[in-house]
């Protein structure tokens, strides 16, 4: 006799962990408002009555809430149902009146099948109603969804920083009434603004605020965000801010002290790295005055470009003698911000004579008539001096006049005689001393005096 194998089969037990949503059965039936409580999402109820034939629940929706609900049959006898969404001023779901006039939504009128959808304008309480369009009664499954409104407002510690500096952005998160709400925040930046932002980082917001350091290289827009979530819209309003950083600018190299008029080579430096033979800072010079800085200059300087780096340059020279500040300004432009250096505090001492021009208002005066003679004072550069001192000498035939005056600021001086019967033919010379800045130059002019056919008059 053959032996008999036999084969021995072991079932090993797989198991898989299931969760199931199990619906809350409501057996509370509530044919018109104000219907039962709407239980805990999905609810298992039926429409049981085919004299009225409805399921009416009641919910407290906020002010800008968003309802979703979505209804099922839970047999393939059940009839088909339409979800709706009363007012919160209907008072019966029967009457035709408050069936055209009440009804806020409903889902045999929403592109999506079997689903409503609906935002709250106010806080109220809203009543849902599950009717059949088919004849018959039967249960079925109601699922829904209630998700708030948000919004977040978006500020910045600063709204200019510092050339490699910081500013801090805090966003905040609430509902409809300002209530916080801690949900992730989303930052995106965007170098201009428009449609096309890049993620920056997602933060946890703490009582309702998150906080984000940042550190831009060029004027940047930011902006938070929330995406939404199961109890949570996503906010529709996303704030911006803007944050531009200034230029790094050093102060022109003016020396402490300068001759007046006198041509001075200065320069700085500029980063990051402008555009070179470009206008991009200006060299501001204020002058003591009255009490008070006015500003009297201003001079344009030209890029020249190094490795990494920007070096501005130009000539100036400073026209007056007095106290002087000077510093640059690098002007505003797509990427940053106006940016100033500091005050760097010139002296300009009284400017020095160097030469002296002598001239009379007529080389050939009638006599019993007045002579006004003229001297204009310049310094080394060929530029007038104002409040010069300057003493004119009238050297008639017999006797010697002295007159002390002080230049204006065209750098002229001027004094006037009446040359009374000075003898004709007989040349008055007029010497002309001017002193200024420790210097004294020296020039002289003349005049002839014409006879006067006519008396003197006689005090």
């Amino acid at each position: 006799m053959r032996g008999v194998g036999r084969r021995l089969f072991f079932v090993i037990p797989i198991l898989v962990a299931v969760t199931l949503i199990v619906p809350t059965t409501v057996n509370a039936v509530a044919e018109n408002i104000p219907g039962v409580p709407l239980a805990k999402s999905p609810i298992a109820a039926s429409v049981e009555s085919t004299e009225n034939p409805h399921w009416v629940a009641a919910v407290r929706l906020r002010n800008m809430d968003n309802f979703t609900a979505s209804k099922s049959a839970t047999s393939a006898t059940s009839p088909e149902f339409d979800l709706r969404i009363y007012s919160p001023y209907a008072t019966d779901v029967t009457d035709a009146a408050q069936q055209a006039n009440y009804i806020l939504a409903s889902s045999e009128k929403q592109l999506s099948p079997g689903v409503v959808r609906y935002t709250a304008s106010q806080d109220a309480t809203y009543y849902v109603d599950v009717t059949p369009t088919t004849e018959g009664t039967g249960t079925f499954i109601l699922s829904y969804r209630i998700r708030h409104y948000t919004r977040v407002y978006l500020s910045a510690t600063k709204k200019v920083v510092p050339y490699g500096g910081s500013a801090v952005l805090i966003a905040k998160l609430a509902d409809i009434d300002n209530r916080a709400i801690n949900k992730t925040i989303r930052f995106e930046y965007s170098s201009d603004g428009g449609t096309y932002w890049k993620y920056l980082k997602n933060v946890a917001a703490t009582y309702g605020t998150a906080s984000l350091a940042v550190k831009p290289g060029s004027k940047t827009y930011y902006r938070a965000r929330f995406l939404g979530d199961s109890s949570y819209l996503r906010t529709v309003q996303e704030p911006s801010v803007v944050v531009t950083p200034k230029v790094y600018l050093t102060s022109p190299s003016v020396p402490t002290s300068m001759v007046c008029n006198k041509p001075y080579t200065v320069a700085g430096y500029l980063k990051p790295r402008h555009r070179s033979g470009v206008h991009s800072v200006r060299i501001q010079a204020q002058r003591y005055e009255g009490g008070a800085w006015v500003t009297k200059k201003i001079f344009i300087t030209t890029n020249t470009n190094y490795s990494t780096y920007t070096k501005y340059i130009r000539t100036i020279a400073l026209d007056l003698p007095g106290k002087w500040r000077v510093r640059a300004c690098a002007l505003a432009d797509t990427f940053h911000a106006t940016t100033y250096t500091g005050y760097k505090y010139v002296s300009v001492p009284t400017q020095k004579a160097a030469s002296a021009r002598g001239w009379v208002s007529s080389a050939k005066p009638v006599q019993f008539t007045d002579v006004t003679a003229y001297a204009k004072i310049l310094d080394p550069y060929g530029k007038p001096i104002p409040h010069a001192k300057v003493v004119f000498t009238w050297h008639f035939e017999n006797w010697t006049r002295t007159q002390t005056t002080y230049t204006g600021s065209t750098g002229v001086a001027s004094a006037t005689r009446y040359i009374s019967g000075a003898r004709p033919i007989f040349k008055v010379v007029i010497n002309i001393s001017a002193s200024s800045g420790g210097n004294t130059v020296r020039t002289a002019t003349y005049f002839t005096p014409v006879q006067s056919h006519m008396k003197p008059l006689i005090p």
